[in-house]
């Protein structure tokens, strides 16, 4: 959360402010509080927002394909860890499409994230 707080142009106090907020959250203390998959959910989600605005924020936009890559290799083990993910991914699909950023999609870029997500849930998936 605190590098998501600077990727948003916030100064180093924002950045401590929104991580404390976040390490005293009621909600993320009670599902963090004991080992469950529930306790993971929120890494992946704040990983993939991350990984996300570092892609939408990049100069050229599609030209580097492994930020791609790392967004659909956490997603996937996210979807591993619980399938709610998935629900992650279609919003981010959504969030996309909804903006000028879906010129993201005439690039291999989220295809290739979308492939790799799958290609790591796949087992999990046939079993």
């Amino acid at each position: 959360t605190g590098l998501l707080a600077r990727e948003l142009g916030g100064r180093r106090a924002a950045q401590g402010l929104a991580a404390g907020a976040v390490l005293i959250a009621p909600s993320i203390l009670a599902t963090t509080a004991f080992y469950s998959m529930n306790a993971f959910e929120p890494l992946v989600w704040a990983g993939a927002a991350l990984i996300l605005m570092r892609i939408l924020r990049a100069p050229e936009p599609g030209s580097a394909l492994a930020p791609w890559l790392w967004l659909g290799l956490l997603l996937g083990l996210g979807l591993l860890n619980k399938i709610s993910i998935l629900l992650l991914g279609a919003g981010l699909a959504v969030g996309l499409l909804a903006t000028p950023a879906r010129r993201h999609f005439k690039r291999p870029g989220p295809w290739v994230a979308a492939g790799v997500a799958l290609a790591v849930f796949a087992p999990a998936a046939a079993a």
